[in-house]
Order: structure tokens, then sequence, then C-alpha cells
């Protein structure tokens, strides 16, 4: 996981959107309560301008979370989406 997470952040960086969403759903896919590969999948969401996929996404991670743990987001990935509502 951690090596699709840091290939999504190198084609978040690179402009290649497309293939940066497959690597951070692929790391997502493989650890689905990974809460830094839903971080890195928002993040290309917010880089291409995509606020409302990227609150689909946080929204279904977070009842994920929820319903497989009883656990919240935490607070890096609460402050990520303050920058969402803040826009």
């Amino acid at each position: 996981a951690h090596a699709l997470e840091a290939l999504c952040h190198r084609l978040t960086a690179a402009g290649r959107f497309g293939e940066a969403t497959e690597a951070g759903l692929a790391a997502v896919r493989d650890e689905p309560l990974r809460e830094s590969a839903h971080r890195v999948l928002i993040g290309v969401h917010l880089a291409e301008g995509n606020r409302a996929a990227a609150l689909h996404r946080y929204r279904a991670f977070a009842l994920l979370l929820r319903d497989e743990v009883g656990m919240s987001p935490s607070s890096r990935m609460e402050q990520l989406m303050a920058s969402v509502s803040a826009r």
C-alpha cells in the first residue's frame, strides 16, 4: 500500500490524474481501512478540483470506519476535509 500511495502522490504532482486515481483506488482496494490510502485518493480529487468527489470519498470512508471498527477519521483527515468546506 505504501508504494501505491507514493505512486499516487507522484502521478498527482505530475498532473496525471487518471493514473493517480487508479493507483489510489488500488491502494484503497488493498487495504480498505487504511486512512492514508483514502487521503491520497482524496488528494487527487482535490488537485483536479473535484470537491464533490473528495467529499463523497470521505463520507464513504467515514461510514466504513464507523461500521467496521467503531472509529472516526483522524484529525489529519478532518483537517484535510475542513479545507474542502472552507473553499
